[in-house]
């Protein structure tokens, strides 16, 4: 298990418009895909921040997440910026963050933490860098509090690429490594109806 992290953030802002439907709601093993996010997110980190979007769609997730016996202190966090985008849910969560360091970011389409990603992660820290991600994967990654500013003057001159972002910042980009002992990938991403579908059959496969 590796060490425990002081926050970690959830982007949950999306439109959800390839999916048809808020894919951080879509049941998996009978729960909100958000809730199975969380639950793993409480053994790594002792804060979650669940960058939101909108004050309605924090209704909803805080509905979704009420009474679940989690130990993590769990916050949520609308967009500063409105309609701009994962920077400005990345934005909007590290602004919740007190303490200065690095946070661990996923996405609400990613319903898998990999344990044995997250601690190459950690071990990487030592390099100082300002975000700490796998090659064309910005999420399940890094990002240390000091990038805020830097994120928040994107956002005024519009400068909404995520990758267009990093490739400004000191970073360390890891090389993807399959490890056999985790059933399905950190790095799935559940964008559509057949990802979607894919993982459940996936899941049924690797549980049989």
């Amino acid at each position: 298990m590796p060490d425990k992290l002081r926050n970690s953030v959830v982007l949950a802002g999306g439109q959800s418009s390839r999916m048809g439907q808020d894919k951080a709601l879509l049941p998996i093993e009978g729960e909100p895909l958000l809730t199975r996010l969380v639950r793993q997110l409480t053994g790594v980190s002792e804060c979650v921040t669940i960058a939101t979007g909108t004050a309605r769609r924090a209704e909803s997730y805080r509905e979704a997440l009420e009474g679940l016996p989690f130990a993590t202190t769990i916050q949520f966090a609308e967009d500063i910026y409105p309609g701009e985008g994962p920077l400005a849910g990345l934005h909007a969560g590290l602004c919740t963050v007190q303490e200065e360091g690095y946070v661990l970011v996923t996405a609400c389409d990613m319903p898998d933490i990999s344990l044995s990603l997250l601690q190459r992660l950690l071990e990487a820290r030592s390099g100082g860098s300002d975000a700490i991600y796998v090659r064309g994967q910005p999420f399940h990654a890094l990002y240390h509090t000091r990038v805020t500013t830097l994120l928040e003057e994107a956002l005024e001159q519009r400068n909404l690429r995520v990758m267009g972002f990093l490739g400004g910042l000191s970073t360390t980009v890891l090389q993807q490594e399959i490890d056999c002992s985790e059933p399905v990938t950190g790095l799935s991403n559940l964008n559509t109806q057949e990802e979607y579908h894919n993982y459940l059959n996936r899941m049924r496969r690797d549980g049989s």
